[in-house]
């Protein structure tokens, strides 16, 4: 399980077992899974970047990113 807070002050959980991201921004919950984007459910880390793109480092599906519109590549 990976916890990591970004520069808005919003929360991503990894969910264990394989169960994607979920985003925490103080009042709802968003989840990312593989039907959103993502490049494996089962994540190991999640860092930032300088442009505030998030990126989420996955056990099968290597690396994605999160970009600020919501999409990811």
């Amino acid at each position: 399980m990976s916890i990591f807070e970004d520069k808005s002050r919003e929360s991503l959980v990894s969910v264990p077992e394989g169960g994607g991201v979920s985003r925490y921004d103080g009042r709802s919950f968003t989840s990312y899974t593989t039907a959103q984007g993502l490049a494996d459910n089962a994540v190991l880390a999640i860092i930032e970047d300088k442009k505030g793109n998030l990126w989420f480092g996955t056990i099968g599906g290597g690396v994605s990113r999160l970009n600020q519109d919501g999409s990811f590549t």
